[in-house]
């Protein structure tokens, strides 16, 4: 069987829009574990979560011929170009210090899993 290789070439405009979309989703999918850890839904969400990483993961940028750079990915992807609170209103001060963590740990790591299990 025959796979296709998939162009993740993307013009640094795209590339962002698309880290801030599934962002977005990821800050989502976090304070759903996070106010609900026990709940059976949290292996398909760090699942969902792990998908969409390894995808921003994948982007190389056309200006550069690179894939996106560390500080760019956490400023366009694990905080969708914003602070996660204004994405997800409900988030509280307590809540953002441990995304942070949570995301600094996935930054360096790329394991979802075991990054929500260090700081949840």
């Amino acid at each position: 069987m025959k796979y296709k290789i998939i162009d993740m070439t993307m013009q640094r405009k795209d590339a962002i829009d698309r880290c801030i979309e599934l962002g977005e989703k990821f800050i989502e999918h976090f304070h759903k574990i996070y106010k609900n850890p026990d709940d059976i839904n949290v292996n398909h969400w760090v699942g969902e979560m792990q998908g969409w990483l390894n995808s921003v993961k994948k982007i190389k940028l056309k200006e550069s011929k690179d894939f996106i750079l560390k500080g760019d990915l956490y400023d366009w992807f694990y905080t969708a170009g914003s602070s996660p609170d204004t994405i997800v209103l409900e988030m509280d001060y307590n809540e953002l210090k441990i995304y942070d963590k949570f995301a600094m740990k996935c930054l360096n790591n790329n394991n979802v899993r075991n990054s929500i299990k260090e700081v949840i």
